[in-house]
């Protein structure tokens, strides 16, 4: 492996000059330039990104401390921070937290005192106890999916209570009264703006909030199903179900089918997320979509503006949703055709 000293030799010129050109830093001659850089071809030469960091005092490194890379939508809103920060030279160290404060807590001290140039925190607990580490961290940290209290640490979250929202007033509209909502913990930012979106527009509606209609999961695809089962296993059981995740939405649907009912004709079924085979379920999932890989990226420009000591234009980013309707919420309208040989059939 060459170093800067065989590229100075080769060159003819001194190691700092070697340097100076690399970094574009002091002055060096045209034609001195031209030698260092035939040289460093020749040679394959290659800076140490280290050694350059420490020069600048920067890593090039960023941190994600996330809660889980299985489900669908974080797995987007990786790719849009990764992205991000592949386009802008940076590194990116995942660390899965799988909601465990203690973990998040040994991620935020190895990282916070300057081994990674930032931080993004996503989906930590309402009462995290991480929030008082990420107010002392020496380094700029971003939450995703989340708020500090206070106003002080930068956030980029969806709203959410307008999703919730639309979602029930859908259904509502649809004619369901008895409404399932299949949350995830109200420990999460997320689930706990949905739970209070979801009682605000049932009374809105004049509708009762049903605790015996409730039930919180945990986004996996199993507590969506064992969720569904027991929700449709009570008295007087909803004709719609809200689940506040598409996975555990999958598994509601699934649940659902297991039991004999039939979707949307018996039950009808809305998620929260949009992943991408959403449309794939069968039948398409009527959801609410949120921009899981816009919130990534946001948040990693986000962060790197804090890296260059720029001043943020808004510290705290509610991106917008849009509810989708598929077919697990509607009857199929029946054609023409169709209607002409049932009323035949009838006869």
């Amino acid at each position: 492996m060459p170093t800067i000293k065989d590229v100075a030799r080769l060159a003819g010129g001194a190691p700092c000059t070697v340097s100076n050109t690399l970094n574009g830093t002091g002055y060096v001659a045209k034609t001195t330039r031209e030698r260092v850089l035939a040289a460093v071809r020749e040679l394959g030469y290659q800076p140490s990104a280290i050694a350059r960091g420490l020069k600048l005092g920067r890593t090039n490194m960023i941190a994600l401390i996330i809660p889980t890379i299985s489900t669908p939508m974080f797995s987007e809103m990786i790719e849009g921070i990764e992205e991000v920060a592949t386009a802008t030279n940076y590194n990116l160290i995942l660390c899965r937290s799988a909601r465990d404060p203690k973990r998040e807590l040994t991620y935020l001290n190895l990282f916070r005192d300057g081994r990674v140039d930032g931080i993004i925190l996503a989906a930590p607990k309402v009462d995290d106890p991480c929030f008082a580490e990420v107010a002392a961290a020496t380094v700029p940290v971003v939450l995703v999916g989340g708020k500090a209290p206070g106003e002080d640490v930068p956030s980029v979250v969806v709203d959410n209570r307008r999703g919730a929202s639309e979602a029930i007033r859908y259904l509502l509209e649809l004619g369901h009264r008895r409404i399932g909502f299949i949350n995830g913990p109200l420990t999460v930012f997320d689930s706990r703006e949905r739970f209070k979106a979801v009682k605000d527009a049932l009374g809105k509606a004049g509708v009762p909030f049903d605790e015996h209609l409730y039930i919180e999961g945990d986004f996996t695809r199993s507590s969506g199903y064992a969720a569904a089962r027991e929700i449709m296993s009570r008295p007087a059981r909803p004709t719609a179900l809200f689940v506040g995740g598409d996975t555990m939405a999958m598994g509601a649907m699934q649940a659902l089918k297991d039991m004999g009912f039939r979707i949307p004709d018996d039950v009808a079924v809305v998620g929260f997320d949009d992943i991408k085979y959403a449309q794939y379920f069968e039948p398409p999932l009527t959801t609410v979509r949120q921009p899981a890989y816009q919130v990534g990226s946001r948040a990693t420009k986000m962060l790197l503006s804090l890296i260059e000591g720029k001043p943020l234009r808004r510290k705290h980013l509610v991106m917008d949703v849009k509810l989708v309707i598929r077919g697990s919420s509607e009857r199929r309208r029946q054609t023409r055709g169709e209607r002409r040989t049932s009323q035949h059939e009838g006869k």
